[in-house]
């Protein structure tokens, strides 16, 4: 290779590891957005679009920065920027730190939100409370999921932050931390596929309403909404299904 090859491989790592960071943060953030707003599709729209605006923002001014400044230079496997560690916390230490702390951050308010809602939810009876016990349902789900995501983001990049750090404190990186970490990052979506596939088999088994919770139903509901309640929970009410639209996922209730 040559500068100019050695450039646009460090340019586009820096894009796409930092833009990877922020989305995780703002999985968080999404998720405490859902339990917040009850999963109403129209009032988190927004959000949705303005998240692939901003998480690429950061990525894209630093990768430019690296060009312009030559911060590009091999080492190991690619091209990044090994030979300044001031840049290396600047356009990727600070960012994964700042997305950790949000992601934290994000598990808490959505803890705290459910929290609020089941005490504001104490006094409900009859068909409110049936439904409100789903929404209870769904948010705690959700907040598993949030927190096995946040395990999976940590696990994947702490080394990360272990080598940078040393590197800082050595004057000098550290071999076989930074072999480890730079192994282990790659595999963070294998990972996450694995924590995937684990929650949709939870989320399957999890939402599936019981005969007894359609007897209950009956009993605070007349025929017609009795009939329509049935038919909606008699679906799969996964937050992962494949056979729902992203919309269903949200409306169920």
């Amino acid at each position: 290779g040559n500068v100019t090859t050695c450039n646009i491989q460090g340019a586009t790592i820096q894009l796409f590891d930092s833009a990877a960071l922020f989305y995780y943060a703002a999985l968080g953030i999404y998720s405490f957005l859902s339990v917040h707003y009850d999963f109403s599709t129209q009032k988190l729209i927004f959000f949705e679009r303005a998240i692939h605006f901003a998480v690429f923002l950061w990525p894209i001014v630093t990768s430019v920065v690296g060009i312009v400044k030559n911060l590009y230079t091999p080492g190991g496997s690619w091209c990044s920027t090994h030979s300044s560690i001031q840049w290396q916390w600047i356009m990727f230490g600070i960012p994964l730190l700042l997305a950790m702390f949000i992601s934290i951050v994000s598990l808490g308010l959505l803890y705290w939100a459910i929290k609020n809602k089941m005490r504001r939810g104490e006094n409900l009876t009859g068909k409110q409370l049936f439904l409100d016990e789903h929404r209870q349902k769904k948010s705690w789900a959700v907040l598993k999921q949030a927190s096995v995501y946040l395990a999976a983001f940590c696990v994947s990049y702490l080394l990360s932050i272990v080598s940078i750090a040393v590197h800082t404190e050595l004057g000098m990186a550290h071999l076989t931390l930074q072999v480890i970490s730079n192994a282990i990052i790659p595999l963070h979506g294998f990972i996450y596929v694995l924590m995937y596939i684990r929650l949709l088999r939870l989320g399957e088994s999890n939402f599936r309403v019981s005969d007894t919770s359609h007897r209950s139903l009956s009993l605070v509901s007349g025929t017609k909404n009795n009939f329509e309640m049935q038919s909606t929970n008699n679906k799969k009410e996964s937050l992962f299904s494949a056979d729902m639209s992203d919309d269903d996922k949200w409306e169920v209730f």
